[in-house]
């Protein structure tokens, strides 16, 4: 494995190195796997060679370490190109995986092709995105679902901000969502929800044990009873040990800088100050008359928002739940709303 991953590595480093040969002009621009720029290419996880520039636009590669790559023709700057025409993403094998069409920085049009060249959709994008209207589908062995915008077809995605992964099927006409499509995820909860003409109407969960929850909102956040900036501030006024708070970060002289997740019971849980160095995560805790609100629906059915796993995964930056800044002094709580 150590070897592989030190072949993987000069592998890598050369293709650097060549393309910094052939873009004397334009260094290649580095960039980390969280997209952001970087000046140390070890630590890259892609980035981006400007092959050549007319009037305001300009043309670009950028390499991916997994071997895959895409091109593209952009305005504005390297960091935040706004496409103005076609965005191809290639497998490694060098066969296109993605053509995207673009105008203005809009996407018009996306087809997308399986790694044995054959046609998998065609996605037209009337309204911005993320909801295409399905010109055509079909599997890998050509055999078509949609065609002419009708016909069925199942789909599978993942909602990373709440953990669940979902499949669901249902039919298409005249390229939008219509009728019932019936799905499941990994919590075992079954769900119906009913389409016409690509708007969601309504839907009803399932759960395991038979409880059903009627919507016609596929997500909504926590609502609280007044003014969003007293709850916040009741969250100070009710910790358990105020001296805690000695210590911890401020963004801004007399605001506290606090973290926490909403459970499924509209309780604040996993509640965290950090402190002022190295950026520490400290556990706060609440008196029993907390303040409450209701919790977030995901398909009707209450889940904490956002989802906390543990608080490593808070520190390592792939959760960042609620912060509010409540106006403290010091380690004493100030009773009144600021």
């Amino acid at each position: 494995m150590a070897m592989m991953n030190k072949r993987y590595g000069l592998l890598f480093n050369l293709i650097f190195l060549t393309a910094s040969a052939f873009a004397q002009d334009e260094p290649p621009v580095y960039y980390t796997k969280n997209n952001t720029a970087t000046t140390n290419r070890d630590s890259a996880e892609y980035y981006r060679v400007i092959n050549s520039k007319a009037d305001e636009t300009f043309r670009f590669t950028e390499y991916h370490k997994d071997g895959t790559w895409r091109t593209a023709e952009a305005r504005g700057d390297i960091n935040e190109p706004v496409y103005v025409s076609t965005l191809t993403f290639y497998y490694k094998t060098g066969q296109v995986a993605i053509k995207s069409e673009y105008k203005n920085g809009r996407l018009l049009k996306a087809t997308g092709y399986y790694p044995n060249a054959v046609l998998m959709h065609v996605l037209y994008y009337p309204n911005p995105w993320p909801f295409p209207q399905v010109a055509y589908d079909a599997d890998s062995s050509g055999t078509p679902h949609i065609v002419n915008g009708n016909g069925s077809r199942q789909e599978s995605d993942s909602l990373n901000m709440f953990g669940e992964h979902f499949t669901m099927a249902g039919s298409y006409k005249n390229g939008w969502k219509d009728g019932v499509w019936k799905g499941t995820d990994d919590k075992g909860l079954f769900f119906e929800q009913t389409y016409q003409a690509g708007r969601f109407i309504s839907g009803t969960t399932i759960t395991n044990t038979g409880k059903k929850y009627h919507y016609h909102r596929f997500f909504e956040l926590p609502r609280f009873s007044g003014d969003f900036n007293k709850f916040e501030y009741a969250i100070a006024a009710n910790l358990k040990h105020p001296a805690d708070t000695a210590g911890l970060e401020f963004l801004t002289p007399g605001y506290l800088h606090l973290s926490y997740v909403i459970n499924e019971k509209g309780e604040i849980t996993n509640l965290h100050g950090f402190k002022k160095q190295g950026k520490v995560m400290i556990n706060l805790e609440l008196k029993s008359d907390q303040p409450k609100c209701k919790p977030a629906m995901l398909r009707g059915v209450p889940v904490p928002y956002p989802i906390a796993d543990n608080a490593d995964s808070i520190t390592r930056g792939r959760l960042f739940p609620f912060h509010t800044d409540v106006y403290l002094k010091g380690a004493i709580v100030i009773p009144d709303s600021p």
